[in-house]
């Protein structure tokens, strides 16, 4: 099975995972020069499939959690259903990518962060905790994983301390998506 993985956001990028294997990741950036690229990913998905001389006819799935920021350029449009009926479970659409109506699974910000957690963990079972900013109308949740299943339990808003992180180095650096840095400052 090839999965097309999809961000329009911050970072944005592609990868394609080929039996549950992931076989490559480009980030925009990386082409691009421009630290931290968002929006439309058209190029980077004709590339990777040419790269791996595939068509988009050898996609069996294609899994984001667009839209992200559509003023900035998006790929892709749904063509059926809600786009999230919980911000907390996954959801099956028909997405239109460069023209081809595809498959498509739409996952959450929050529960894309754990989920990616939990699975590069190498716990059978684990709790997890997500903080950042913010996506999907949240910022901060607390779920569960066992086996290949991963759950969010609650919601921990309204607050965000990943916020205060992006006002801090926007304050100090004039970059919100800078908060390494602000860490990087703690010895002094």
């Amino acid at each position: 099975m090839n999965i097309l993985g999809i961000s329009c956001g911050h970072n944005a990028n592609v990868c394609l995972v080929r039996d549950g294997a992931l076989v490559s990741h480009y980030e925009k950036e990386r082409f691009t020069r421009v630290k931290d690229d968002a929006g439309n990913v058209d190029d980077l998905i004709r590339l990777l499939l040419d790269d791996h001389g595939l068509s988009l006819d050898e996609i069996d799935l294609v899994a984001s959690s667009w839209p992200v920021w559509p003023e900035r350029g998006v790929t892709g449009d749904l063509l059926d259903g809600v786009l999230y009926t919980s911000v907390f479970e996954t959801s099956t659409h028909t997405m239109r990518l460069l023209g081809r109506p595809l498959p498509a699974l739409m996952i959450p910000h929050h529960l894309g962060h754990c989920a990616y957690a939990f699975h590069l963990s190498g716990f059978g079972d684990a709790d997890i905790i997500a903080v950042d900013a913010g996506g999907n109308f949240t910022a901060s949740v607390v779920g569960h994983g066992s086996g290949s299943q991963v759950v969010i339990d609650h919601d921990l808003a309204p607050g965000s301390i990943g916020s205060l992180w992006s006002m801090a180095s926007r304050d100090i650096f004039g970059d919100p998506l800078a908060a390494g840095k602000v860490m990087g400052l703690a010895p002094y």
